[in-house]
């Protein structure tokens, strides 16, 4: 199923236009923009609270 989503949307061009977000030079590393998004686009489909979503995340 997340394949298929893959597979249909252009992530790349999702991923240049976030780019411009991932700008500090200074403090702690962050996450790539592109794989917040995606996290988030998870979130928003599978309905999953904060929580829910970092217990996911975690079992990674």
């Amino acid at each position: 199923e997340l394949d298929d989503v893959h597979n249909i949307i252009n992530w790349g061009e999702i991923e240049q236009t976030l780019s411009n977000l991932y700008t500090s030079k200074t403090g702690a590393s962050a996450y790539p923009p592109i794989m917040m998004f995606k996290i988030l686009i998870l979130q928003a489909w599978y309905a999953l609270s904060d929580e829910a979503l970092e217990k996911q995340i975690a079992r990674v």
